[in-house]
């Protein structure tokens, strides 16, 4: 079993357990021929990451997924984002051009449309995540590929706590949400946002210098 399929399959558990009606959302998978079928029009090769999620499940409907804030996208609706997406930025002639011509939105922030976790092949065809928020112009790296999202996810969940304030699942440990942070998301985005003064806590900053200066003995979450 993979590291990917591993990290799906415990995120599934989780919800089996604590919130089970969700399950249901969690459209069947896809057969390889009918991922190649839905995106042959593409002008880039999908890692294989990618086939392995849609065959595991072919997105939610109506709920989100993902750190209770993404909805994972069915291939359909990922395909008409990319479509859409393309023909904005044609109209527009935005120098982002050929970056989006060469990603594949696949989860999408439940409050705001504008914001997606895309996936961007390199030369290797792994799967480097790549977030886009259109209203802020945020195009930054988040992960060097899907399965760290995947795993990240699956811990941000056994971790979790149910807040009765916020009617939420949450993880009160600020620091253990920070030590996700440095165990799954690229470096060089943990480093922009501690040079930029990114509106993250202390305790965050602190971890994440640490980490970024090779001290990783008291980081490993």
């Amino acid at each position: 079993m993979s590291e990917l399929t591993e990290g799906l399959k415990r995120i599934h558990t989780w919800f089996t357990n604590n919130i089970p009606e969700r399950i249901s959302c969690l459209a069947p998978g896809l057969s390889r021929e009918d991922i190649e079928q839905s995106t042959t029009f593409l002008p880039f090769k999908l890692p294989e990451e990618v086939y392995e999620l849609y065959q595991w499940r072919n997105g939610s409907s109506g709920y989100d997924f993902l750190f209770e804030n993404y909805e994972f996208m069915s291939l359909n609706a990922a395909v008409n984002a990319y479509r859409e997406q393309m023909g904005e930025i044609r109209y527009h002639e935005r120098e982002e051009a050929y970056w989006f011509e060469h990603s594949l939105p696949i989860f999408q922030l439940w409050c705001n449309g504008g914001v997606l976790y895309t996936v961007v092949p390199n030369a290797q065809r792994n799967s480097i995540i790549r977030i886009y928020d259109s209203e802020c112009n945020d195009y930054s790296l988040r992960y060097d590929n899907l399965t760290n999202l995947i795993l990240h996810g699956a811990d941000w969940y056994e971790a979790a706590y149910f807040v009765e304030k916020e009617k939420a699942w949450d993880i009160i440990n600020e620091e253990m949400n920070c030590l996700l942070d440095v165990k799954y998301m690229a470096r060089d985005y943990l480093a922009n946002s501690t040079q930029k003064g990114a509106a993250v806590s202390r305790i965050c900053q602190e971890i994440y210098q640490r980490y970024i200066n090779g001290d990783i003995s008291s980081t490993n979450a």
